[in-house]
């Protein structure tokens, strides 16, 4: 399983489960479960989640998350 932030691979039961609100498109918001390495995990705890939130708004990201069946 990757990390959400990273993209590293990692076994799951390496990963920190953690929940993010996310923006969809069509303005609704929702929870969804998100999967960070330890490193990642902190590096969001001590930024605020920049670097998430950074990421959550590519279009990439949500691509990804569809894929995955998270929106």
């Amino acid at each position: 399983m990757k990390c959400m932030l990273c993209e590293e691979d990692f076994e799951k039961d390496e990963l920190m489960t953690s929940q993010a609100k996310f923006s969809l498109d069509d303005g609704r918001e929702k929870i969804i479960d998100i999967y960070l390495c330890p490193d990642c995990l902190v590096e969001t705890a001590t930024t605020k989640g920049a670097k998430l939130k950074k990421k959550f708004k590519s279009d990439a990201f949500k691509e990804q998350l569809k894929e995955w069946g998270i929106i």
